[in-house]
């Protein structure tokens, strides 16, 4: 729509301003809400569709580039397949980092990528974090009519928030058929620190950067074979977020060292091999959080990630991610018995 700057916009064109400005941060829905910081402070959340404050939803709020994130929704898509048939569809919303996920069709092409068949948006500017109080991911909630009648979060936000989903759901259909409580087989995982690279966000001196580097706003990239960064880790658990500069992508390569030397009797992670030296390598395309090592226990680690193949693809790394195993829901209930808090 052709906006007027002579006089403020009426309600439905402020509505309309609304949806066109949000559309790119949607997919599979059109914009149900937006959210603006008023000039006192703070956040609000703003329906544009009917649909919003006309049905329920079950809202997931994470960080895809997180070890929370990772397994928030992981969890959320086994939400939707248990009760989005049930009444309480699944709507993702997801933290916006970096600048190539505002790129046209990324969005789009995750989605489909990941074979998600619910509504999922971006928090472009975080005033939807904000707007809903978010102080720990991942962040649950479950909102009637758009209003939020109960919430959980953290790693074990699924697990916590399930027997409240049971009771909500069978007070509409007491005879409603739905299945056993969640028990994922893993250990669960709460984020435990970040160190961004980039100039928007300076590294502090306890990071040492060796060789040649280019800094950019989000992150820095080198051509340089002998360049490493060194830093400690303040958890056991280590995921970086890079990628390969090259402009299609050609596989690039990052080593990850453990104390100065390739990590010995540590639980190696799915995003990296072992070469026939022990030296753990990590294969680099396009920008992605790359699990890396989980070396338990408490004692704080020496990091070096080194690049030497950087001369024939260069490297480029936007930060690492730190986390920690926590204990599972049944030591945590035993410790202090929790429900979802009603609203």
């Amino acid at each position: 729509m052709v906006r007027r700057r002579d006089r403020e916009p009426t309600p439905e064109e402020a509505i309309e301003i609304a949806r066109e400005d949000n559309l790119p941060f949607w997919h599979d829905s059109p914009p149900l809400f937006a959210a603006y910081r008023e000039k006192t402070g703070g956040a609000k959340i703003f329906p544009i569709d009917p649909e919003f404050t006309q049905k329920r939803f079950l809202m997931v709020l994470l960080d895809p580039y997180s070890t929370s994130g990772i397994a928030g929704l992981s969890d959320a898509i086994e939400f939707d397949r248990r009760f989005g048939d049930q009444g309480l569809p699944l709507l993702l919303i997801m933290k916006l980092s970096f600048a190539f996920q505002k790129a046209t069709g990324y969005l789009e092409n995750l989605a489909q990528k990941s074979r998600w068949t619910f509504p999922v948006c971006y928090d472009s500017d975080g005033a939807i974090f904000e707007a809903f109080g978010v102080k720990e991911l991942p962040h649950a909630v479950v909102m009637d009519k758009g209003a939020v009648i109960a919430k959980e979060t953290g790693p074990l936000w699924a697990q916590k928030m399930e027997p409240f989903l049971h009771r909500y759901l069978r007070e509409a259909d007491p005879g409603l058929a739905l299945p056993i409580f969640f028990a994922p087989n893993r250990s669960e995982y709460a984020d435990a620190g970040a160190i961004s690279f980039g100039s928007r966000f300076p590294a502090g001196p306890e990071v040492q950067f060796t060789g040649e580097w280019k800094i950019e706003e989000e992150f820095r990239s080198t051509r340089d074979p002998k360049a490493s960064i060194q830093f400690s880790a303040p958890a056991p658990g280590l995921s970086v977020i890079a990628r390969s500069m090259d402009s299609a992508f050609l596989p690039a390569e990052l080593v990850v060292d453990l104390n100065g030397m390739p990590p010995r009797d540590v639980r190696i992670e799915k995003d990296v091999e072992r070469d026939e030296s022990g030296n753990a390598r990590i294969k680099l395309d396009q920008p992605r959080f790359l699990k890396a090592l989980n070396a338990e226990g408490d004692a704080v680690a020496r990091i070096t990630l080194r690049f030497p193949h950087a001369h024939r693809v260069p490297v480029g790394i936007y930060g690492v991610r730190f986390h920690k195993k926590v204990p599972g829901l049944k030591a945590q209930l035993q410790a202090a018995p929790a429900s979802p808090a009603k609203i």
